[in-house]
């Protein structure tokens, strides 16, 4: 088993996952406060 590989993908999914949740969020006044939190949040600024 490739366990960077296996790493690697969990941290797609809960890239994706987050992205999806923060875009939910923003919706909210507590978006930015909750996106303080997540490793996605960079991302989530492009």
């Amino acid at each position: 088993m490739d366990i960077p590989l296996v790493f690697s993908k969990i941290l797609v999914v809960e890239r994706i996952y987050f992205i999806t949740f923060a875009k939910k969020l923003k919706r909210k006044e507590y978006a930015e406060e909750e996106l303080l939190f997540g490793i996605g949040s960079r991302f989530e600024r492009q």
